[in-house]
């Protein structure tokens, strides 16, 4: 039944041209440069420290490690992160 909501939802998102992040919750990732990311659509934050961050969401764990890394904003579904970003990796 799920996998049947989802598909009509994929649908309307495509026939609609709505940006998908918005009814698939899909994650949505904005980096600048490397010192500056902001995710959208996350499904919260799994670990957290200076040098790497972990974030849940619908597909994955997102995985972020660097120095200083500072979580700006927390928001239920956006986050900013800031600080020397040195790898991200996203695993499925």
């Amino acid at each position: 039944m799920k996998k049947i909501f989802n598909n009509t939802k994929e649908k309307i998102t495509k026939s609609l041209q709505l940006p998908q992040e918005i009814l698939l919750e899909k994650l949505n990732i904005e980096i600048l440069g490397n010192e500056k990311m902001n995710i959208i659509n996350h499904k919260g934050i799994i670990y957290y420290s200076s040098e790497h961050i972990r974030i849940n969401s619908s597909s994955g764990l997102l995985s972020i490690k660097g120095r200083d890394l500072l979580l700006s904003t927390l928001i239920s579904e956006e986050l900013i992160i800031e600080g020397q970003i040195d790898s991200i990796e996203y695993i499925i």
